[in-house]
């Protein structure tokens, strides 16, 4: 999809990435790419961890620390390992 939209054209875009993420969920994607890279690494990103309230600036880009927190907890408790840094 388009990068560099505003407005009402980004919030389409939203709403379109997400109903596509549900049907493939829908449909057993998300569940056949667990299996076929079962044995292989995952390399997960965040950009940053948000100390304070709310972030004021690209809320979209940091998450709450009790967020990542219960990210981590999951990714554990699914028995993906993790290598730290």
């Amino acid at each position: 999809m388009a990068s560099g939209l505003t407005g009402t054209s980004w919030r389409n875009e939203a709403v379109v990435r997400r109903l596509l993420l549900k049907i493939s969920r829908a449909c057993g994607l998300f569940a056949l790419s667990r299996r076929l890279t079962a044995k292989k690494l995952r390399i997960l990103c965040y950009h940053g961890i948000w100390l304070g309230d709310d972030p004021l600036f690209a809320p979209a880009l940091f998450m709450r620390a009790d967020t990542f927190e219960r990210r981590l907890a999951l990714i554990e408790r699914l028995g993906y390992p993790v290598l730290p840094l």
